[in-house]
């Protein structure tokens, strides 16, 4: 007797990619061992802007081959890789933890914290030296679970507060010390390069100001985001609501809701690419909450961020026995204003007398970047090169064992 239920597209989707990343694992373990000795992981596409500066100077400075495993199967990585670069979808399931469990190359650099504290573990056949490669400036020890960095040999540093945290609990866990690299951030290299250049195209007439948040229950769109975007459209201003992928899964009705109130506006648009950097050339203002992406826009563009008060995202609940209050907290009143949202109804006036005082923002802004981030403008040399020393410790270390 036939079954009553096919079947849906997405099971056989599924099935489809586990096979395929099955396949190229396999090809990955074949792979000329020069070629796989420095690996770089995207858990999604999002993560090659991150790496794009580093890669370029190991492949074409240093001429170091280096590979990419991504677990996006539309990671357009996958579909033109750059030159000296051999990539690969690993998917997310049983083939990528093969992989890890397995993994036979030298070097690994990762965005993804919390290595070895779930199910994606360091290499239990061979000796390979794992980097973390933070993709936000922000402090690592309230935004982060609190043994997000304890299983990495080398960290690469947005800055002087990354060195300074990491160090501190290490300390009071009487942790083994890492290797503690200063390196920078290559999105906000990329950001700068790109922002001096087309600083000089002219602006639009109509001030723009970009929404864009964290996510969660108590986050800015999920709690008043509609009254928000209401009150900035009465005030005439040109509004890109950029809505974060998780309030899109989780709070689709909301988001659907703004997108069908507002669509008929020519000054409303929705953007979902989150890596779209016209998005935030266009924006002459940005309103956050906690998100990351308000540190690189404030830095990257010189532009302020208009910050409301909603509760904290803390996901180490020990965060405060470091000592010292997290850079993304402490930042708020100088690249920007913070605002309760009781006070969205004056938000016109806040943001007019905002936009009116660029000067002073971008002054507070470069001084703020200046302290913070190292190797401004120079992170993908640096990067590249703590990569290359790691190499040179693990092919020591293999030659004295």
């Amino acid at each position: 007797m036939k079954s009553a239920h096919k079947p849906k597209p997405q099971f056989w989707k599924a099935i489809k990619l586990a096979f395929r990343a099955w396949k190229e694992v396999r090809a990955f373990f074949k792979l000329a061992p020069e070629k796989k000795a420095i690996v770089f992981y995207a858990e999604d596409e999002a993560s090659w802007p991150h790496y794009a500066e580093m890669i370029e100077a190991l492949t074409t400075t240093y001429h170091q081959p280096v590979c990419y495993l991504t677990s996006s199967e539309v990671d357009p990585v996958l579909q033109s890789p750059p030159p000296n670069v051999t990539a690969f979808f690993v998917g997310d399931g049983g083939a990528r933890t093969h992989l890890f469990k397995k993994l036979d190359s030298r070097v690994c650099a990762l965005t993804m914290p919390d290595l070895e504290n779930y199910h994606l573990k360091r290499s239990s056949k061979y000796d390979v030296k794992y980097a973390y490669v933070f993709h936000s400036v922000a402090s690592s020890h309230m935004l982060y679970r609190q043994a997000a960095f304890d299983h990495y040999d080398a960290i690469l540093c947005v800055g002087p507060h990354h060195e300074r945290e990491i160090r501190k609990r290490e300390v009071i866990h009487n942790l083994r010390p890492k290797l503690l690299l200063p390196h920078g951030h290559g999105r906000i290299d990329r950001i700068v390069a790109t922002n001096r250049l087309t600083s000089l195209a002219p602006k639009r007439d109509q001030p723009t100001v970009l929404v864009s948040t964290s996510w969660g229950p108590q986050a800015l769109i999920e709690t008043c985001g509609a009254k928000l975007i209401d009150q900035l459209m009465a005030c005439g201003y040109r509004v890109i609501f950029h809505p974060h992928p998780l309030t899109c899964i989780h709070s689709a009705k909301l988001v659907e809701n703004i997108n069908l109130k507002h669509s008929r506006n020519p000054n409303f648009v929705v953007d979902y690419d989150l890596s779209n950097q016209q998005t935030l050339q266009d924006a002459d203002l940005m309103i956050s909450d906690w998100s990351g992406t308000a540190l690189e826009f404030a830095f990257g563009f010189e532009k302020p961020v208009l910050f409301f008060d909603v509760p904290r995202k803390v996901n180490n609940p020990y965060y405060g026995e470091i000592g010292t209050p997290p850079v993304e907290v402490d930042l708020r009143s100088r690249l920007g204003v913070v605002m309760r949202t009781t006070e969205i109804a004056q938000i016109g006036d806040t943001v007019k007398q905002m936009m009116e005082t660029p000067d002073k923002f971008r002054a507070q802004i470069t001084a703020a970047r200046e302290a913070l981030i190292y190797n401004l403008g120079k992170s993908g040399d640096a990067g590249a090169k703590h990569l290359l020393e790691l190499l040179q410790d693990s092919a020591n270390a293999r030659r004295a064992a």
